[in-house]
C-alpha cells in the first residue's frame, strides 16, 4: 500500500478522533466559564448532589458527542476528496461504459413506489441483461429518482459496473436515494449540463458533490458541455475525474447537418487533446461522455456510418502513435434509441443513437466497439 493510500485511509479516522477529543474539552471549558460568570462555584457545589452531578456529566458527554458528529458532518464534505483512493478512480477507465435509459414508460420509471419485488421491473432486468450479453460491462444512468434508484442493484445482478447519475443536485430526496444505493455503485455523476443551463449554481453543485462523496466514499464528478470547461476551469477541480458531455455536432455548416464519420472522429480527437492539455485537471483521468452517432434522423445517417464512426475512433484510440491522449477514455451513448427526445432542445437525430435494437440485438457498431475496446 502506498503512502497516499495510507493517508487517505487514516485522515478520516484522525479527523474524527480530533473532533471527538477536542470538542468535549472545549465544551467543558465553556461550562466552567459559564459557571464562574453567572453563579458562584461554592453555591453550585452545595446545591447539587452527587446524583445530579452525574446526570449533568452524562448530559455534557452526550451533548459533546452530538456536537462532534455535527462538526464532522460539516467539515467532512469539504475534505472528502481525501477519502477516495486513486485505485477506485483508475478503475473507472477499465470498463466498456454505455449510457442507459429504460425503454419503458417514463411514468413507471419515476414511480417512487416501485420496488424490486414488482413485476414491472422485469423489462429493466431484461434490458440490462441484453447490455451485458452485447459485451458492455458498465452502465451510466442520469437520475436516481423513483424506479431509477433500483437500477444499480439490478445492474449488479448482471455483473455490470455502475456510474449512478443524480440529475438535480438541489433535490435532497434524490441525493438521499442515490446515497442509499452506494453498495451497488462504483461512482457517481452529480448533475448533467445543469450549471450551463442555470438549473443550479456552481456552489450548489460543489456542495452536493462533496456531500455524496463524504457519505459514500465513492469517486464523484459532474458533467457539463465540453466547451463549458474551457470557459470555467473550476469544473476541472471539483470532480475525481473529468466527465465532459462530448456530443459531436454533426454539423456541416450553418443549419446544415449531415453525418460524416471521418469529420466527426477528428472533432472528438481535437476536443480530447484540448481538454487533456488543461493544467487545471492536475492529471485527473478523462472519460468522455455522450459519444453518440445516429442511424437515422439526418442526411447520410445509417448503421454503416455509425459503425464507421466508432471503428475510426477506437482504431485511433488503440494506435500508440496517435495524438489522442493516453489517459482519455470513451463512454458510449446510448444503449437504446430514446424516442422521447423530440423537439427543442434536442436535435432530430438524438432519438436514433442506440447501439442495440429494441429486442436487444446488437447493431454493427456495438460489435465493433466491444471488439476494439480494452
Amino acid at each position: 500500500m502506498d503512502v497516499r493510500s495510507l493517508i487517505q485511509q487514516a485522515l478520516p479516522i484522525a479527523l474524527g478522533g480530533l473532533l471527538v477529543s477536542t470538542v468535549p474539552l472545549l465544551a467543558r471549558w465553556l461550562w466552567k466559564v459559564g459557571k464562574r460568570l453567572w453563579i458562584r462555584k461554592s453555591e453550585i457545589v452545595e446545591a447539587i448532589d452527587p446524583e445530579r452531578k452525574n446526570g449533568q456529566n452524562a448530559l455534557l458527554t452526550v451533548s459533546a458527542f452530538v456536537v462532534s458528529i455535527a462538526l464532522f458532518e460539516f467539515v467532512g464534505p469539504a475534505v472528502s476528496e481525501h477519502f477516495v483512493s486513486g485505485a477506485s478512480v483508475d478503475e473507472i477507465k477499465g470498463h466498456r461504459w454505455i449510457t442507459y435509459d429504460p425503454l419503458g414508460d417514463l411514468d413507471l420509471i419515476h414511480d417512487e413506489r416501485l420496488d424490486l419485488s414488482s413485476s414491472k421491473v422485469e423489462p429493466i432486468r431484461k434490458e440490462l441483461s441484453w447490455i451485458r450479453q452485447a459485451g458492455f460491462d458498465g452502465i451510466i444512468t442520469f437520475s436516481s429518482k423513483g424506479g431509477m434508484r433500483l437500477i444499480p442493484q439490478l445492474a449488479k445482478e448482471q455483473g455490470l459496473s455502475v456510474i449512478m447519475g443524480v440529475w438535480n443536485p438541489r433535490d435532497t430526496e434524490e441525493i438521499i436515494a442515490a446515497i442509499s444505493q452506494s453498495s451497488y455503485v462504483d461512482a457517481y455523476c452529480v448533475g448533467h449540463d445543469g450549471w450551463a443551463e442555470r438549473r443550479y449554481s456552481f456552489d450548489e453543485l460543489a456542495n452536493a458533490i462533496g456531500y455524496v462523496r463524504f457519505h459514500t466514499w465513492r469517486p464523484v464528478t459532474t458533467t457539463e458541455r465540453l466547451d463549458f470547461y474551457f470557459a470555467h476551469s473550476e469544473l476541472l477541480s471539483i470532480g475525481d475525474w473529468i466527465f465532459p458531455d462530448a456530443h459531436v455536432s454533426i454539423k456541416e455548416g450553418i443549419n446544415i447537418y449531415r453525418a460524416d464519420a471521418q469529420r466527426d472522429t477528428r472533432q472528438v480527437i481535437e476536443w480530447s487533446k484540448l481538454i487533456a492539455a488543461r493544467p487545471e485537471r492536475e492529471g485527473k483521468p478523462i472519460l468522455l461522455k455522450m459519444i453518440a452517432y445516429p442511424v437515422n434522423g439526418i442526411s447520410n445517417a445509417s448503421l454503416q456510418e455509425q459503425s464507421s464512426f466508432f471503428i475510426s475512433l477506437f482504431e485511433i484510440r488503440r494506435d500508440v502513435m496517435s495524438e489522442l491522449p493516453a489517459d482519455v477514455s470513451v463512454s458510449i451513448h446510448s444503449a437504446f434509441d430514446i424516442p422521447w427526445k423530440t423537439g427543442w432542445p434536442f436535435y432530430e437525430w438524438e432519438r436514433y443513437t442506440g447501439l442495440l435494437d429494441r429486442d436487444g440485438t446488437p447493431r454493427p457498431a456495438a460489435r465493433e466497439i466491444v471488439m476494439r475496446s480494452p
